[in-house]
């Protein structure tokens, strides 16, 4: 039996795939496309206008506006934008944040999830991953006053359809290329890592992972380079996958980087560079076999060793977390924040990433 979670959208991967929005909206049987954007996509790129255009007579407006972790208040307002356009249609032009902040705007204009629920057609221009997950988050103000991040999950978010284009994320700013293709690293490990791994998540993790190491540095080093970033954005299709098959959730990288990322203010692709590796080391000790999956498809000895070798490719700095204000005494809040509860082994871990990310 099929495990109702799992839902991909359709797919288009090619060069110039935004220009099939029209297409897109017209098989999706709606009438009125909504588009949310990226500010910088909008200012600095003709992604979005070209989206505009594509949509035709389907177009009804643009809202743009969404910030860094989809602030609680730029859904709010693209949402009663959506809301006066009458959209039965979103499209998502942009990174993580955007495609995040259109799942919510879904699940605001349906009431949540009680009546219609708008389609949504997302093109990334980022390695985010969002346009495969059944998950989003948005960031609000906490009891305290501060950003307080929380996310949703559900089935229904997943977008109805992907329009994967290469040749539009050549835009991208190559650290942010490189940030968010580390980040899809690290969610396939995580799947081939995952207690709940199958064969279909075995293989589609390690595809991403062969994908990864081949093109990430060739779309890093040459941003002209179409056919490398459309191979990464295929390899971000297979990680997000694999880690719904394995039904994975965060692994420990994931977890360790969320604590140390919305506390000291750390790019989630960095997080994962700096966790990513060592975390591995750990993982080659406790389950030898899974990790050795990794080295086989990469052709290596030492898995961690190519992670880390990958990062540095790309660009990616890699220090210690002292060097981030993180200190000795925040270790077992940062483990117990990830994890839920203490352990010994993830500090001693953790205390080591303090002084030495190698």
């Amino acid at each position: 039996m099929t495990d109702p979670s799992i839902r991909e959208p359709d797919v288009l991967n090619e060069p110039g795939a935004r220009e099939r929005a029209g297409w897109a909206a017209e098989a999706a049987e709606r009438e009125n496309a909504f588009v949310i954007a990226s500010g910088s996509v909008q200012r600095e790129t003709p992604i979005v206008a070209d989206v505009e255009e594509a949509l035709e007579d389907f177009h009804v407006g643009t809202h743009v506006g969404i910030g860094q972790h989809a602030p609680k208040d730029n859904v709010e307002k693209a949402t009663e934008a959506a809301r006066r356009a009458d959209a039965d249609l979103l499209v998502s032009v942009g990174g993580g944040s955007v495609l995040d902040a259109a799942k919510f705007v879904q699940r605001e204009l349906s009431d949540g999830f009680e009546t219609e629920i708008p389609a949504h057609v997302a093109i990334p221009t980022t390695l985010s991953g969002s346009e495969f997950t059944i998950l989003a988050g948005w960031t609000a103000e906490g009891s305290d006053g501060q950003p307080v991040k929380t996310g949703m999950s559900d089935p229904r978010i997943v977008p109805d359809v992907a329009l994967l284009d290469g040749e539009a994320c050549t835009y991208t700013p190559r650290w942010l290329w490189a940030a968010t293709g580390i980040r899809a690293v690290d969610h396939a490990v995580e799947g081939i890592t995952s207690s709940q791994a199958t064969e279909e998540s075995d293989e589609r993790c390690l595809e991403a992972i062969e994908l990864f190491a081949e093109h990430l540095p060739e779309a890093v080093d040459d941003a002209d380079d179409v056919e490398a970033h459309t191979q990464c954005l295929e390899a971000g299709r297979q990680a997000s996958a694999g880690i719904n098959y394995a039904a994975s959730g965060a692994g420990l990288s994931h977890k360790l980087g969320k604590a140390i990322g919305s506390t000291w203010d750390v790019p989630h692709g960095v997080t994962s560079a700096l966790t990513l590796p060592k975390v591995l080391e750990f993982e080659a000790e406790r389950q030898p076999e899974r990790v050795a999956l990794i080295e086989d498809a990469l052709g290596v000895d030492d898995a961690a060793d190519a992670i880390r070798q990958l990062v540095a490719d790309v660009g990616i700095e890699r220090k210690p977390l002292k060097e981030y204000g993180i200190e000795g005494t925040d270790v077992p809040w940062i483990v117990e924040y990830a994890l839920g509860k203490r352990d010994d082994d993830v500090e001693q871990l953790t205390l080591e990433l303090l002084e030495d990310v190698e």
